[in-house]
Parts: structure tokens; C-alpha cells; sequence
């Protein structure tokens, strides 16, 4: 079955459906197309004995809320909780043949910026404006990879803080820029596994998360100038490299004129054995022991680990207990940013369902402000979204990290942790017992 979408218009708020596949967005919406005043959020439908429900519908509304709040100045939504219902019970109903779980994204676009006149002529600055559109998208909902969540992912850190942290805009500029550093290092070491792979040299996970954490130092022992030149580097032997037409390293370095420091990325790696069609297979056959993720630090005090481009983190620590994110850590640095968001983090609906769980099944856990030290000597760190949540008629399982910046976690058996068992058979409980409620709230 096709997937089918809802677009609501305002100000008259009418309702249409779409194909989900036909679902655009408008170049009128200058706002959102140019100026990214847009913000969304997304989850997955669950059913069970009282019917289908998209799950944390009261929290992905307070989400919106916030949201409006921020990215549009404005106290309240033009919509009411009611009508949210209406539309998210319209979009289920639409696809109730898809016996799939649905995944659900909510977008809320902004329109046209506000038009001045004065002597019968405009001036427009290119913002302020109203919402527009509100779109509610449709699709089979997707999870990682089984493998992902049977050894785990890795992660390497970046200094980097959401602007609007809060909130959950549109924009994910310092996920766009870390994924260029993962696959820098992702294409050095696949270069350097071929070339020992020809040289009949096994490479069991061990070698990889060396080569991790090896490529990862050298990486930012450079300077910005420098990780620039190596990434247009790589990304042009990805492209078109054909290492037979050279003789070796030394007269690639000199034909592209490149200096010792970016030279040494290039030690245990023979040019003249690859080509750019061999790397980028081999990225994908040797992936499960690459990089797949990378997680914000604060910019200023690196230790303090804010969140991932596209989750939220939690882990298990040594004495079995939950720890949940703190949203702020209360970081004064003096800088003065538009909207306070220094060390503070998104709030993940997925992790606000565990906290729930966690509360409402008097489970062991607390919160806290999360730092590198933290994380490398738990027993299991989490990463943790809508799409990191395997759920099977028998088993419910999260997503481990397997190694962060090359250093691999301890990453116990979660089999034997009853404070990881606990959890996810209250999840199951809390499944079953899903239902709306005319009551908002959300963690403080």
C-alpha cells in the first residue's frame, strides 16, 4: 500500500491529502525554503487493545508548542491540541491498511516574509511572517540496522552547539559538517585495509577501532586549513582515483602538491594498489566497523557531552542505574547568544518515553548532566531516537555504542542487566497501555 500524507493551509486551516510521494514543499513559503524558520518532530506509531496511536502524541504536541515559541515568537499555537488529534487520527485512518508501523513526521512551515507598504510601495525584509503549513508525512517507519543494534555503533565527538537548542529546527548544519570528518577518516581507513588486505594481513574489530582513534588524533592535530584540504583530497579519490596510472605515493603528493602534514594521513596506505570504485565498495561491505555517528561536545569545555546530530544519549552505569540526560548544563561562559542556549539540549521524545517508564515502574535511575569521563566508564552507553528502537513481537531492544573517538566502551551484555531488562519489559507494559490523554505535560 501507497503511503498517504495530510497538508493542512492556513490561516483556514484546509485540510488535503496527498500521496506522500506528491507531498511538496512551496517556493512561495520563503520563510521555510530561504530562511529556515521551520521545525519539526517525528515518531512512530504503536497499537495495541484500544487501537493504533501515534506514541507520545501529547509530547510531540508540547514539542510543537515550544517550538512555536521560539521560532516564531508567539505564545500559543494557531491550532489546538484537539484539532493536532484530529489530524494525526486522519493520517492513521488514511493508511490503516499498512499493517506496518508508520512513522509519522510533523512539519510546521512558515509562509510568505511581511510585506511594508508605504506610497504604494513594499519593502520587504525577508522575515517576519505567519505559519503557513502544516504538514503531516507519512511512511513505513525504518530502524537501524539489526547489526547496529547486535555490536553497536561508533561515534567520534564535535565541538559544536545547536543554535535554538530547545527546539528541533530544520537545520542540522553541525551534523552536515561532522558527517565530512566521518568520511574522511571512514575513506582512510578503508584505503589502508585494502592495502594490508592485498598484503594478506587480517584485520580483526580490534584494528578498526584503532584506526579509529589513530586517524581521528592525527585528524585534529591539524588545522582547519589543513582537515579542508585532506577532506577535497579524499573526496577526489572517492570521485575518479585510478592508482594504476601512479607509481606510487610520492608522485601523487607532488602531482597535487600536498604538504608533509596531510602526507602522513597516507603512511601504510599504497595509492598504486586502489581505485576510487574498490574504496567505495569496500566502504560498504567493512561499514559495520566504521564510523556511523558523531555526538556534539560543548565547544569551550570539551568533556561535556551534549547530545548526538540525530539522537539523544543515556546509559547504564557501573551499579545498574538508568541515567537520563540533564536538558541544561548550566554552563556560564559569557557568551551572549540570541536565545540562551549554551550547554543546553533538545528533549527527545523517545527518551522522555523511557523516563516515563522508568518513574511509572519505580525503576532505579537519575538524571545528570552527561561528560566523556561518564560515558567511557559505564556499563552501556544508549543512543537513543524513534529509529533506534527495535521493536519485535518477542524482544525490544536500544542501541548500544560500541567505541567513542576510538576508545572502545566496556559495553556489557545487556542481557545482564536487570536494570536494561526491567526497563524494556515496562516498555512492553507501557505499549500496552497507551492511550491519549487531555493532560499535557512534559519533564522539567
Amino acid at each position: 500500500m501507497e503511503n498517504k500524507s495530510l497538508s493542512i493551509s492556513f490561516p483556514k486551516k484546509k485540510i488535503k491529502e496527498h500521496f506522500t510521494r506528491d507531498l511538496n514543499l512551496s517556493t512561495r513559503n520563503t520563510l521555510t525554503f530561504l530562511r529556515g524558520q521551520s521545525f519539526f518532530t517525528s515518531g512512530f506509531t504503536i497499537k495495541n487493545s484500544k487501537g493504533p496511536w501515534l506514541f507520545m502524541l501529547d509530547e510531540h504536541y508540547t514539542r510543537l508548542k515550544h517550538c512555536y515559541i521560539k521560532l516564531f515568537d508567539e505564545t500559543q499555537l494557531p491550532f489546538s491540541y484537539e484539532e493536532f488529534i484530529g489530524w494525526v487520527n486522519h493520517a492513521i485512518r488514511i493508511n490503516q491498511n499498512d499493517d506496518d508501523t508508520l512513522n509519522i513526521l510533523i512539519v510546521i512551515n512558515a509562509g510568505q516574509a511581511h510585506s511594508y507598504i508605504t506610497n504604494n510601495e513594499n519593502y520587504v525584509s525577508g522575515f517576519g511572517g505567519n505559519l503557513a503549513e502544516v504538514m503531516v508525512v507519512v511512511n513505513k517507519h525504518l530502524t537501524k540496522p539489526k547489526w547496529s543494534f547486535k555490536t553497536g555503533i561508533n561515534v567520534i565527538t564535535q565541538s559544536y552547539q545547536r543554535p535554538i537548542a530547545s527546539a528541533k529546527p530544520t537545520n542540522y548544519i553541525g551534523g552536515v559538517q561532522a558527517n565530512f570528518t566521518i568520511r574522511a577518516i571512514n575513506a582512510l581507513i578503508v584505503m589502508k585495509y585494502l592495502t594490508e588486505t592485498k598484503e594478506r594481513k587480517s584485520h580483526e574489530s580490534k584494528w578498526f577501532i584503532e584506526a579509529i582513534k589513530s586517524y581521528f588524533e592525527l585528524y585534529n592535530q591539524c588545522s582547519f586549513s589543513e582537515r579542508e584540504v585532506l577532506r577535497y583530497i579524499l573526496n577526489d579519490i572517492r570521485r575518479e582515483f585510478d592508482g594504476t596510472k601512479i607509481k606510487n605515493n610520492d608522485q601523487f603528493f607532488i602531482e597535487k602538491n600536498i604538504s608533509q602534514n596531510i602526507a602522513n594521513f597516507f603512511k601504510g596506505i599504497k595509492l598504486q594498489f586502489l581505485t576510487a570504485d574498490e574504496i567505495n565498495s569496500t566502504e560498504h561491505l567493512i561499514y559495520q566497523n566504521l564510523i556511523q555517528e558523531c555526538v556534539f561536545s560543548h565547544i569551550t569545555s570539551p568533556n561535556i557531552i551534549l547530545e548526538g546530530s540525530t539522537f539523544s544519549l543515556m546509559y547504564i552505569d557501573q551499579n545498574d542505574q538508568l541515567v537520563f540526560p540533564s536538558l541544561d548544563h548550566n554552563i556560564k561562559t559569557g557568551i551572549n547568544d540570541l536565545d540562551d542556549s549554551d550547554g543546553k539540549i533538545l528533549e527527545s521524545t523517545t527518551i522522555l518515553s523511557l523516563y516515563e517508564v522508568a518513574k511509572k515502574y519505580n525503576l532505579s535511575y537519575r538524571l545528570e548532566k552527561l561528560t566523556f569521563d561518564n560515558l567511557v566508564n559505564a556499563k552501556s552507553v544508549l543512543a537513543i531516537s524513534s529509529t533506534r528502537m527495535l521493536i519485535e513481537a518477542e524482544d525490544i531492544q536500544l542501541q548500544q555504542i560500541n567505541s567513542i573517538n576510538g576508545l572502545k566502551l566496556k559495553s556489557e551484555n545487556l542481557a545482564m542487566s536487570n536494570s536494561y531488562k526491567e526497563l524494556l519489559k515496562s516498555l512492553r507494559l507501557f505499549f500496552n497501555d497507551y492511550e491519549y490523554s487531555v493532560n499535557l505535560k512534559t519533564r522539567v
